[in-house]
């Protein structure tokens, strides 16, 4: 029997600058102090989660002040929202990579999930054939086409 996986959707890349900023904030309190994610994962990446925690702090402070207009700070929420994807992309598969061997990791990340679908599609199944309907002749019919 095949074991079924969940994955990470990466659908926060076309996510509006709102809907972003939320989804960065539910990750980074997913993240923090999270005993189901081993520190053993941060090993060869030392930096990645204090860039991650620092420029999603940063997006969140700027994402406000860009509500007034202000042509500068959107122009600094445009560049922290591509900074912030790239750290999302990267925490997603290292998630993803050791959650072969711990799938509970994935569910308390934040991140939006989704089970693997088939690789192939089912064999097609053969029509099933419907009976007929047969009537059953009455015996008036029967006898009189046998008598002469």
């Amino acid at each position: 029997m095949a074991v079924k996986r969940t994955r990470i959707l990466r659908d926060y890349r076309f996510f509006k600058c709102k809907k972003l900023n939320a989804f960065s904030q539910r990750v980074r309190k997913g993240m923090t102090n999270n005993p189901n994610i081993p520190d053993s994962l941060w090993v060869n990446h030392p930096g990645l989660l204090a860039l991650f925690f620092a420029a999603a702090d940063k997006l969140d402070i700027v994402y406000h002040e860009s509500l007034l207009r202000s042509i500068v700070s959107i122009a600094a929420r445009e560049t922290l929202e591509v900074e912030v994807i790239a750290y999302l992309d990267q925490i997603a598969s290292l998630l993803e990579a050791a959650a072969v061997q711990n799938s509970e990791m994935l569910l308390t990340s934040g991140f939006n999930l989704a089970k693997e679908r088939r690789g192939r599609s089912r064999a097609p199944q053969p029509p099933v054939a419907m009976p007929l309907k047969v009537e059953v002749a009455s015996q008036n019919v029967a006898t009189e086409e046998s008598a002469p």
